[in-house]
C-alpha cells in the first residue's frame, strides 16, 4: 500500500493484515525440541500497535516502482508478462536483478557488471536449482553489496516466491545484521523454495520436523490466500501488481517484526546520489527528521561510503552536511559553484554556512533543480578533464567563428576589413544577423546548461564603476570608432542616428555572442570569478577577450588619431583587449550578460558624443 495515502488507507491495510493473523498462532505450536534448535517466524504480541508502512509506491522516468524506506536505492518494477531476451539481459545497466522469469535464459551471476538473474526455469536443471527466494537469500548471505549502488529489481508477476525474494532484498540490511531474524526467516524461505522448485510432494526435502513443516506451510498458505482467491475469481489479471506486492510485504513484516524493531526508524526517502570521491557519494534525500538524525540513519545503511548529505525539505529548501571530514572537496567550494549558477543568488541571499553544514538561500530558497545540484556536486568533486576542456574550447571557438563570419559576410564584403567603410544598409544587415544568431545560440545554451549563460538580471550595480575604463578603451578605437570616420563627422545627422541604432544592435549581438554564448559554454568546464570572490582572469574571460580583439583588428582599421607606427598599433590592440577583459570581468562579477551590454553601450554612447568634439575628419 502507498504510505502517502491518508489514515483511512492505513486502517484498510490494517484490516487486510489482520486476515492473516491466524498464521501467527500457527507458529506458536512448534515442538519443544525444535525450539531448542531454531526459532521460527512468530508474530508480535497482540497488544502491540500497528507497524510502520515501509513500502512505498512511486514513479520516475522509467515508470512506477516500489521501494522500502530503509533501502530506497532498490527500486522494484513489476511489469505484467514482461521477459527480457537473454542477450539483452546481460547488457542492462549495472545494478540490475531479474527475478523468476523476468529475463529469459539461464540464471546467472555477473559480479563484474553487477547483473543477476535469479531464476530456476530456463537453461538449468530445475530439480537441482534453488528457487528464486533461496537464490536471493544466498546473495545476501554471501555479502552482495545492496547498499552502495542504485539497484533495479525486475519481475513480471508477484507470486509468493517472487514476493518473498523482494522482501529479502528490501530487508537485506536487517537480515545481515540480525542473526535471530535470519534464523526465523530461514524455515519460510527454505520451504517455499522447496515447494516452488519441486512441488508440495517433495516438501520433506527441507528436513523439517513434521510440526515445523506444518506450521510453516500453514503460514505460506495464509500469506498466499489473497493471491489464490483472486486467481480463483478470475481477477488476477486486474490486480495492480505493485500495490499487491506492497500489501504482501507488509504482511510478512507483521509476522516477523514488532513495533519496537522500528523505534529508531527514520523515514528517509532517497532522491538521488552522485559519486564525489573514490568510494564516497553524496545522497540527496527527503525526510521529516533533522539533518543529524538523517545522517546517522544513512551512516547505518551506507557506512563509510557516505560523504555528503543533501536533505530536501521541499523543492527549494536544502540542507548540506559534509559527513566525511576528509573529503577532497569542501562545502566552501560547493557553495561557490552553487552561488555561481543559482539565479536567485545575490549579495544577501545565497548558499552558505560553515565548513561542514550549510544550506540554500534563506530568503527565497533555490531555483536550481535537484538534478542541477547533483551535477554541481559531481563537477566540484571531479572537474572536467583536460581533454574535455579542450573539446569544449574548440567547439566554442568554431561556433563563434561561424557566427562572426556569417554576420560579416552579410554586409556584402570580405571578412578582412569588411566594416572599415560600411554602407548603412549593409552594416545594419550585418549587425541584425549577428544579434539574431548570437541570441539564438545563447538561448539554446541556456536551455541545455541553465545558469551558465548569464541570461538574468545583474547582481547589484557595482559594475557601473567600470564605465570610465571601457569608455576610454572605446575612445581608443575598440571596434566601433572608425564608423565615425565613415560618416565624415556627421554623427548627429539622420544617417548618423541610423548608424547609432545599428551600432547598438551590434553591441548587444557581440556581447551575447562572446559574453553569453562563448563565455557560458566555457563556464561549463572552467571556473570563473564570483561577485564576492577573489579577482583573477578566468579562461572564459581571456578566450572571449582574445576573440573580441581578433575580430575588431580584422574588421576595422586603426583610428588615425592614434598616429602611425608599432607603438600606436600596440596601443590600439591593447585598448581593444582592455575593453574585452573589462566586459568579461563585469560579466563574471555581476553574474549577468546584461551588465557588460549596459556598460559597453554606455561607453559607445559616451564616445559617440565626445569624438566629434575632439577629432574632425
Amino acid at each position: 500500500m502507498n504510505p502517502s495515502k491518508d489514515a483511512g488507507d492505513r486502517q484498510a491495510l490494517g484490516a487486510l493484515t489482520r486476515r492473516f493473523k491466524t498464521a501467527t498462532n500457527l507458529f506458536t505450536q512448534a515442538t519443544a525440541p525444535m525450539r531448542d534448535t531454531v526459532e521460527i517466524v512468530s508474530g508480535p504480541p497482540a497488544t502491540d500497535t500497528r507497524l510502520p508502512l515501509r513500502y512505498q509506491l512511486k514513479d520516475d522516468t522509467d515508470g512506477p516502482y516500489l521501494a522500502c524506506v530503509e533501502s530506497s536505492n532498490i527500486r522494484v518494477r513489476i511489469k505484467r508478462g514482461a521477459s527480457v531476451p537473454a542477450s539483452s539481459a546481460r547488457k542492462r545497466a549495472p545494478g540490475t536483478i531479474f527475478l523468476d522469469g523476468a529475463a529469459q535464459g539461464e540464471p546467472f551471476i555477473d559480479a563484474a557488471k553487477g547483473l543477476y538473474n535469479l531464476d530456476h526455469h530456463e537453461g538449468c536443471v530445475r530439480s537441482f536449482t534453488l528457487a528464486t527466494c533461496e537464490q536471493a537469500m544466498v546473495l545476501i548471505l554471501k555479502g552482495l553489496d545492496l547498499a552502495g549502488e542504485r539497484w533495479s529489481v525486475h519481475a513480471n508477476e508477484p507470486d509468493f516466491d517472487t514476493v518473498l525474494a523482494i522482501w529479502l532484498l528490501a530487508n537485506h540490511r536487517r537480515l545481515s545484521a540480525n542473526d535471530d531474524l535470519r534464523r526465523r526467516m530461514m524455515p519460510l524461505v527454505r520451504l517455499q523454495g522447496a515447494i516452488d522448485a519441486h512441488g508440495l510432494e517433495l516438501a520433506e526435502l527441507t528436513g523439517y520436523p513434521q510440526s515445523l513443516q506444518s506450521e510453516t506451510l500453514a503460514t505460506i498458505n495464509r500469506l498466499r490466500e489473497h493471491e489464490l482467491e483472486l486467481k480463483k475469481l478470475g481477477k488476477w489479471s486486474d490486480v495492480d501488481f505493485l500495490d499487491f506486492t506492497a500489501s504482501t510485504l507488509q504482511e510478512i513484516d507483521e509476522l516477523v517484526y514488532s513495533p519496537s524493531d522500528f523505534d529508531d526508524l527514520h523515514q528517509v526517502e532517497e532522491l538521488a546520489r552522485a559519486w564525489i570521491a573514490p568510494q564516497r557519494f553524496a545522497i540527496a534525500c527527503r525526510s521529516e527528521s533533522g539533518i543529524y538524525e538523517v545522517e546517522e540513519h544513512l551512516k547505518e545503511v551506507h557506512g563509510d561510503r557516505l560523504g555528503l548529505v543533501i536533505l530536501a525539505k521541499d523543492d527549494r529548501t536544502y540542507t548540506l552536511r559534509q559527513s566525511d571530514p576528509f573529503l577532497s572537496i569542501s562545502l566552501d567550494s560547493l557553495y561557490d559553484r552553487l552561488n555561481l549558477l543559482d539565479p536567485v543568488v545575490d549579495n544577501h541571499n545565497r548558499w552558505g554556512g560553515s565548513a561542514d553544514i550549510g544550506g540554500s538561500p534563506r530568503a527565497t530558497g533555490t531555483r536550481l533543480s535537484l538534478d542541477e545540484i547533483m551535477a554541481i556536486c559531481r563537477w566540484v568533486s571531479k572537474p572536467p578533464t583536460l581533454g574535455k576542456r579542450l573539446g569544449v574550447l574548440v567547439s566554442g571557438l568554431g561556433l563563434t567563428a561561424a557566427v562572426l563570419a556569417t554576420a560579416i559576410l552579410a554586409t556584402g564584403g570580405s571578412v578582412f576589413g569588411a566594416m572599415a567603410a560600411p554602407h548603412p544598409q549593409a552594416y545594419g544587415t550585418g549587425t541584425l544577423v549577428l544579434l539574431g544568431l548570437s541570441a539564438a545560440l545563447a538561448w539554446l545554451g541556456r536551455m541545455r546548461f541553465p545558469g551558465h549563460f548569464g541570461l538574468r538580471l545583474p547582481r547589484g550595480f557595482g559594475f557601473l564603476v567600470m564605465i570610465p575604463v571601457t569608455a576610454a578603451a572605446a575612445g581608443a578605437g575598440a571596434g566601433w570608432a572608425p564608423i565615425y570616420l565613415a560618416l565624415g563627422g556627421a554623427v548627429f545627422s539622420t544617417i548618423g542616428w541610423w548608424f547609432a541604432g545599428a551600432l547598438l544592435a551590434g553591441v548587444v549581438g557581440i556581447e551575447l555572442l562572446l559574453r553569453s554564448a562563448l563565455h557560458g559554454l566555457l563556464t561549463t568546464v572552467y571556473p570563473i570569478m564570483l561577485w564576492n570572490g577573489r579577482w583573477f582572469v578566468s579562461v572564459p574571460n581571456m578566450v572571449s577577450s582574445v576573440v573580441y580583439t581578433t575580430a575588431v583588428v580584422l574588421c576595422f582599421g586603426q583610428p588615425p588619431w592614434l598616429g602611425d607606427g608599432p607603438v600606436a598599433a600596440i596601443a590600439w590592440v591593447a585598448a581593444i583587449l582592455v575593453m574585452g577583459l573589462a566586459c568579461g570581468a563585469i560579466r563574471e562579477r555581476s553574474g549577468s550578460v546584461w551588465a557588460p551590454v549596459i556598460v559597453h553601450a554606455l561607453s559607445v554612447a559616451t564616445a559617440w558624443v565626445l569624438l566629434p568634439l575632439m577629432f574632425r575628419p
